[in-house]
């Protein structure tokens, strides 16, 4: 089995390309396929990263022994590029291997108990060690032929499976592989920090992403809600489906419904009208 880790970067921190890829020592990582160029919308003269992005890339990839693949492709899309990131994987792979998505500001932190993959998707908890958060995300899809991202670039679909995503219709289920990383992107450099912020004004202000609503299925721009609450072990979790303005008012007296069944405790939503 191959462990392909796919990358998605531009102009970073050579330290943080290095220690992110570096951190991945404890897991059976064969590859890693990075895709350099900056997102439609980001503001950059240049369309790949300097030298010492690659050089942070081969010496980190040259300590644990995995195989680096460099592509550059000029500006894309943000859902083009993590599209594309998946078609250059598949050449290489059958469905018996894994894609493992990183960004240049994650690291792998513990491995809370034995590490495995099944079924389809791996699912890790991701920490901001700046606000104390937690969440859960999922980096790890088998290598399904076909594997593409969908009107934003957090959906991933496979034909008829959905890996991830605001997609309107159910997603396959997610392995807890017991990984816990840290997300360090509040500690990017001022100017970097004040790109990607006009990377995301651009992005929404143009409508670069689209969201299908979980309840009639039109493509727009819409809000997220919490869905499918259940208990992990004791944790309480919940998926996020997308909503579309008319569907909004009964999908949040559904959720409270269902949140009330797992829960037995009522609850007020302070941001379930969230614009996407």
């Amino acid at each position: 089995m191959r462990l392909v880790v796919l990358m998605s970067f531009f102009d970073e921190d050579p330290e943080w390309l290095k220690q992110s890829v570096l951190s991945l020592a404890p897991l059976p990582v064969t590859d890693l396929v990075v895709l350099d160029g900056p997102y439609h919308g980001y503001p950059s003269e240049h369309d790949s990263s300097p030298d010492s992005n690659y050089e942070a890339l081969d010496q980190a990839c040259d300590q644990l022994g995995i195989y680096l693949r460099y592509h550059s492709e000029g500006r894309m899309s943000e859902v083009d590029k993590r599209a594309r990131l998946f078609e250059l994987g598949e050449k290489f792979t059958t469905e018996d291997d894994w894609f493992m998505i990183l960004d240049a500001d994650e690291e792998l932190e513990l491995i809370d108990g034995p590490f495995t993959l099944e079924g389809n998707v791996g699912e890790i908890t991701l920490y901001e060690p700046d606000t104390g958060e937690t969440m859960y995300i999922r980096i790890f899809f088998r290598a399904l032929r076909g594997l593409t991202v969908e009107g934003n670039h957090h959906t991933y679909v496979a034909g008829d499976k959905v890996l991830w995503g605001l997609h309107g219709h159910e997603t396959e289920a997610a392995h807890d592989t017991n990984l816990i990383f840290s997300h360090h992107t509040h500690g990017r450099h001022p100017d970097r920090k004040g790109a990607a912020d006009e990377y995301y004004r651009v992005r929404e202000e143009q409508g670069l992403e689209k969201f299908r609503c979980h309840w009639c299925g039109e493509w727009t721009i819409i809000h997220k809600l919490p869905w499918d609450w259940r208990y992990v072990g004791d944790d309480l979790r919940a998926a996020f489906v997308a909503t579309c303005d008319e569907c909004l008012p009964l999908a949040e007296e559904l959720s409270k419904i269902q949140h009330y069944e797992v829960t037995g405790e009522n609850t007020t939503f302070l941001s379930l009208s969230q614009v996407l």
